[in-house]
C-alpha cells in the first residue's frame, strides 16, 4: 500500500491511448493483421553489416531519382539519334550529288594542302586527257565538313568562271529534343517564326574579271569573266512572298510567270529582257523533273545583299549565285522517329546542281544588256545609293549643329564666369527677351 505522505513523488501512470490498445488488440504481435488496420513496423536490425543497405532503406524512397534518371536515359537516348540521323542525311545528299562536284570542280572538300583531289592520270575525260589527267572519286568524309549537330559544309573550287562553291546543309535540331519541340511549337503558334526545316544552300562566287589579275601576274592571257550587274531568281510560288519579305535583293524585282516553265514556278526580275537572255533550257527541264514539292524554293543571281544596307559602302555590288532546297526529310514525321529510315533525296536534284553550277557559264557569255536595260538597272540601284548619301548628310549636319551648339555654350558658360552678379542678372534678362520674340515671331509665321 502507497504512503499518502509520498504520493506526490511517485511515477505517475503511463495513459496509453484507447486507440492504440484498440489497435493491438485487433493485431497482437506474431497473428495476421486486419486489412485497414495499423500494423507495428518490423524492428530494424542494428547488427546487420554495413553493406545491407536493403534492409535500412526501401526503393520507394528514391522514386524522385529514380524519374530523373528515366528522363536523362531519354534525353541522352534522343540526342545520340539524332546526331546519327542528321549525319546520314548530310551523308546521303552529299553522296547523291558528289558526282557533279567532282565532274565540275577540280577540288572538292577540304583538302589540308588544296590541291587537286578529283584528277588523276589515265582519264576519260577529252578536255582532261590533253594535259593527261581524268577523274576520281573523292571520299564523302573529305567533302563533308561538320561544324555542329545540326551544320554541315562542302566548299569546292578550280572551276572556269567560279572562284568557289560553297554549300550549306543545315538541319533540324534532333540532337535536343525540347529546343525542337519548343521551334515547332513557336512556327505553330507564331506565323513570323518559321517552324524547322532541313535545308541546303549552294553559293557560288563569280570570278566576275577577277582572275584576270591571277593571269596577269603569271604573265598569262584569258578571257574576261565578267558580266553585268543584274538581280533575277527562279522561286516557288509557294514562297515567293517569304523570301520578297526576307531578301532585300527580291524586293527590288517585279514578279512574272514565264513560257516554259511549270505553273508553280515564277520568275523575279528587273527588267523581261534579262529574263529572255538569263533563263536556259537546260535549268527548265532540271526544274520540271524537280517536281512543285521537290524542295527547290529559288534559284537565285544577284548583285545586291541579303539585307538592305544601311551604309554607302554597303552598296557595292558583289554578285552570288544561290540555289535554296528543302530536303524531303522535312516534310516526313519518318524522319523524327527514331528507328524508321529517313526519306531519301529527290533523284532529280543531281540534274538541278548541274544546271546551276554551268549557268554561270551562260552568264558569262549572253550577260551584257543593252544600253537602255544597263541605265534602268544602274538607276534602280543609284537611288538607293542617293537615300543612303541623304541620310548621312543629315547626320552629319547633326553632328555639326551639335558640335556648334556645345561650343555656343562653352563661350556663353566662359562669359557668364568673367561677370559680376548684376552683370549676369542683366545679361540673362536680355537673352530671355530675344528668346520671348523670337517666339512672337514664329507665333506669327504660323497664323500668317
Amino acid at each position: 500500500m502507497a504512503d499518502k505522505d509520498f504520493a506526490d513523488y511517485e511515477a505517475p501512470t503511463p495513459i496509453i491511448p484507447t486507440t492504440l490498445v484498440a489497435i493491438s488488440s485487433v493485431n497482437p504481435p506474431g497473428a495476421t493483421p486486419v486489412p485497414g488496420s495499423f500494423q507495428t513496423p518490423a524492428p530494424i536490425p542494428f547488427d546487420s553489416p554495413w553493406y545491407a543497405v536493403w534492409q535500412r532503406h526501401s526503393p520507394s524512397e528514391f522514386l524522385l531519382e529514380f524519374y530523373v534518371l528515366i528522363l536523362i536515359t531519354f534525353v541522352v537516348s534522343f540526342h545520340t539519334w539524332g546526331v546519327r540521323r542528321n549525319r546520314r542525311i548530310a551523308r546521303e545528299w552529299v553522296s547523291q550529288n558528289k558526282d557533279v562536284l567532282e565532274r565540275e570542280f577540280a577540288m572538292v572538300g577540304f583538302d589540308a594542302k588544296g590541291r587537286p583531289n578529283t584528277l588523276t592520270e589515265g582519264g576519260q575525260d577529252k578536255l582532261l586527257s590533253e594535259a593527261g589527267f581524268g577523274k576520281k572519286e573523292v571520299p564523302v568524309d573529305l567533302i563533308l565538313r561538320e561544324n555542329s549537330p545540326t551544320e554541315f559544309v562542302v566548299y569546292a573550287t578550280g572551276r572556269n568562271n567560279v572562284a568557289f562553291m560553297h554549300m550549306s546543309i543545315s538541319l533540324m535540331r534532333r540532337n535536343n529534343p525540347i529546343a525542337l519541340v519548343g521551334e515547332f511549337l513557336a512556327g505553330f503558334i507564331f506565323d513570323a517564326i518559321p517552324e524547322p526545316r532541313d535545308s541546303v544552300t549552294v553559293t557560288l562566287a563569280p570570278f566576275d574579271g577577277g582572275e584576270q589579275a591571277l593571269l596577269q601576274a603569271g604573265g598569262k592571257k584569258g578571257e574576261s569573266s565578267k558580266f553585268d550587274n543584274f538581280i533575277w531568281a527562279l522561286v516557288n510560288k509557294k514562297t515567293m512572298n517569304k523570301w520578297r519579305q526576307e531578301r532585300y535583293d527580291l524586293s527590288l524585282t517585279i514578279t512574272r510567270d514565264w513560257e516554259g516553265l511549270p505553273s508553280w514556278c515564277s520568275i523575279m526580275t528587273e527588267a523581261k529582257e534579262i529574263g529572255d537572255l538569263v533563263l536556259t533550257k537546260e535549268i527548265k527541264e532540271a526544274v520540271e523533273k524537280v517536281g512543285e514539292d521537290g524542295g527547290l524554293e529559288y534559284l537565285l543571281i544577284s548583285d545586291q545583299r541579303l539585307e538592305k544596307p544601311k551604309k554607302i559602302e554597303e552598296t557595292v555590288p558583289k554578285k552570288r549565285q544561290i540555289l535554296h532546297l528543302t530536303l524531303p526529310s522535312s516534310n516526313s514525321l519518318f524522319s523524327l522517329i527514331p528507328f524508321l529510315p529517313s526519306p531519301a533525296p529527290n533523284a532529280a536534284t543531281p540534274a538541278l546542281l548541274s544546271a546551276f553550277i554551268r549557268f554561270t557559264d551562260h552568264l558569262v557569255s549572253v550577260a551584257h544588256f543593252r544600253p537602255e536595260v544597263h541605265r534602268k538597272l544602274k538607276a534602280t540601284r543609284d537611288e538607293q545609293i542617293k537615300a543612303l548619301q541623304k541620310v548621312k548628310d543629315e547626320e552629319e549636319k547633326e553632328e555639326r549643329d551639335q558640335k556648334k551648339a556645345e561650343e555656343k555654350k562653352r563661350g556663353r558658360d566662359a562669359r557668364l564666369r568673367g561677370m559680376t552678379s548684376d552683370e549676369q542678372r542683366r545679361f540673362l534678362e536680355k537673352e530671355k527677351e530675344k528668346e520671348m520674340r523670337r517666339a512672337a515671331k514664329k507665333g506669327k509665321g504660323i497664323k500668317m
